[in-house]
């Protein structure tokens, strides 16, 4: 379970960006989406999806303190279907816009 968890997270740091799914992962480890999560949360006591949604906040946050992007280009590069989706889940995670946070 352990060597599972470790492939899982290794794909969630190379795929996060454009990946946001756990089936995307479950197809790569060969595993059912189900079994996958269980593993993931019997080893880690997170959920697979929160795994993937924290690599997601950790990218935006570093483009948004880092770089000239702007939101909407971030939104893009993160593979967001548009910008006001990557608001709503920027905002759900830290409780304020991406804006917000840039200004900070």
């Amino acid at each position: 379970d352990r060597r599972v968890f470790e492939q899982f997270i290794h794909l969630v740091n190379l795929h996060s960006k454009q990946e946001h799914q756990l089936p995307f992962y479950a197809n790569k480890l060969c595993l059912t989406e189900r079994y996958l999560g269980t593993i993931i949360k019997n080893v880690s006591g997170i959920t697979a999806k929160k795994w993937i949604d924290r690599s997601i906040m950790a990218a935006a946050q570093v483009m948004l303190k880092y770089s000239d992007l702007s939101v909407s280009e971030i939104a893009m590069q993160l593979n967001f279907p548009d910008p006001s989706f990557f608001n709503k889940f920027f905002k759900r995670h830290k409780g304020y816009t991406p804006m917000d946070f840039r200004r900070q």
